[in-house]
Order: C-alpha cells, then sequence, then structure tokens
C-alpha cells in the first residue's frame, strides 16, 4: 500500500494531465475508480 501511496505522490500531477486529456476538465474522483498496472519489456529495461 506504502508503493501506491508514494506512486500517487510523485505522479500525481502526470496522472491529472493523463485524465483531462481522455476526458476533459472537471472534477476528479475516486468514487468509481480503477487501474491496471503491467509491465511492458523492452529491449533494454521495463518500462
Amino acid at each position: 500500500m506504502y508503493r501506491l501511496y508514494e506512486v500517487v505522490g510523485v505522479y500525481d500531477n502526470t496522472l491529472k494531465e493523463v485524465i483531462q486529456g481522455k476526458v476533459g476538465d472537471g472534477a476528479m474522483s475516486a468514487i468509481n475508480f480503477s487501474v491496471d498496472l503491467g509491465n511492458r519489456k523492452t529491449q533494454n529495461k521495463i518500462v
């Protein structure tokens, strides 16, 4: 749980920009929120 808290603390502005880019301006809410996490392997690193 701590790592999720840390990620949100570091990338909060980035997440906000992505959400606004996809759905437009408005109030963000976590009432019906889900997120998918995974790894994508590239030649040199995991992204």
